[in-house]
């Protein structure tokens, strides 16, 4: 039994039923070939109501928060913050947008998780252990469909429309760019000034703000389920692993590239390529927008805890599974060699275990994992001092 044997869709929930393509505006076209069309007709749209609005780019006579941010001036007159002088606003814009689009490729790659074993496994389960991964698949499957139920996603749709609206009062009250004052400016007037010539601000540009708050519950919408799939697929492949149906490179023939695993090298890449993007998002709401305090840190930490559960834990079993497999077929084949010896026969199968050695357990380098917990505990320390220079200066 597949992994998710359901149409990948199903993890829109809101946009299709449960199982069918019945309920997509674009029957045609795969999920991420609609993701795309709607990124882009979303960044068009976006980039037309701010060139409507005259906040693509600063007006002539106002000053961009930005160039303020060196030090202070001799005059401060009108302070404004165009879309593209935000570059907090624009990695958050394309971080959204990019959002689905991970979803759905992790998704395929989830769906071709279990055949990617089957055909790499050797020797094959027994009857008793293929029963249990079809029970333990059964289970995922039942829990992505949960996550794919209408009622479900109606649900989460307008938790992420009240959580945007939310964080949306919380740059009102508390941003924009409270930590990044350098003019003589107090720091309440800087916030009212800098928030007063945003792009986004409400009272100015209202259709503007309404297409940032859409498309802040369009990302949290897709985060969480993007979150609650990897959850699911982190404890399949915890209790799977146990079998043992843990990944499992072909050892005798290298037929993709990757022994195998080229599946899991594509569900590894995006995941990790989805981690880092929100990482930055996350720094770029709570570090740039937002005033710099404890609550960065406890945001930085919720989203290593996530991506700990749904990337380190899942990247983990994968590699002791893959390197099981290894020790397995290197015994074999030492065996066999015994074997060869004992009927007086040359032992012949040494450079092919050295060879066995040479590659690594999985098909992505361990190093761009550490890269990326370097960047998570090492970003937000450089940004905090930056920002205590600029308050000091």
């Amino acid at each position: 039994m597949p992994l998710l044997p359901l149409e990948p869709q199903r993890i829109g929930g809101l946009f299709g039923r449960s199982g069918t393509l019945t309920g997509w505006a674009f029957q045609w076209a795969q999920p991420k070939t609609r993701f795309i069309m709607i990124a882009v007709a979303s960044a068009l749209v976006v980039l037309g109501l701010a060139t409507r609005e005259r906040v693509l780019v600063s007006a002539h006579g106002i000053q961009p928060a930005l160039t303020l941010l060196s030090g202070p001036p001799k005059e401060i007159g009108t302070i404004g913050m165009a879309l593209a002088q935000d570059p907090a606003g624009l990695v958050v814009l394309l971080v959204t947008l990019l959002t689905p689009f991970f979803c759905s490729q992790q998704v395929v790659a989830i769906g071709q998780f279990v055949q990617m074993n089957e055909a790499n496994l050797e020797p094959a389960l027994s009857a008793a252990q293929n029963a249990r991964v079809d029970a333990l698949v059964r289970t995922a499957n039942e829990r992505f469909g949960r996550v794919g139920r209408r009622d479900f996603s109606i649900a989460l749709a307008l938790v992420a429309a009240v959580a945007t609206v939310a964080l949306y009062r919380l740059l009102e009250t508390r941003g924009l760019l409270l930590s990044w004052n350098a003019t003589s400016l107090r720091a309440d007037e800087w916030r009212s000034r800098v928030f007063d010539g945003w792009w986004a601000n409400d009272r100015h540009h209202p259709a503007l703000a309404v297409a940032l708050v859409a498309l802040g519950t369009y990302m949290f919408y897709f985060l969480v389920k993007q979150l609650l799939m990897g959850s699911i697929f982190a404890a399949f492949a915890h209790t799977a692993a146990k079998v043992p149906f843990g990944v499992t490179p072909n050892m005798r023939y290298n037929t993709d590239g990757y022994r195998g695993l080229r599946s899991l090298r594509r569900f590894m890449l995006w995941t990790y390529g989805s981690s880092l993007a929100h990482f930055a998002s996350v720094l770029a709401v709570f570090v740039v927008w937002l005033p710099f305090s404890q609550w960065t840190f406890f945001a930085v930490i919720a989203i290593m805890a996530m991506n700990v559960l749904v990337v380190v834990y899942p990247s983990g079993i994968a590699h002791n599974s893959a390197l099981s497999a290894k020790i397995r077929f290197a015994n074999y084949l030492v065996e066999q060699d015994n074997q060869a010896v004992a009927a007086g026969q040359s032992a012949s199968r040494e450079k092919q275990v050295e060879g066995l050695w040479a590659t690594p357990a999985l098909p992505f380098r361990t190093r761009s994992t550490l890269t990326a917990l370097t960047i998570y505990l090492l970003v937000p320390l450089l940004l905090a001092g930056v920002s205590a220079l600029l308050k000091t200066g």
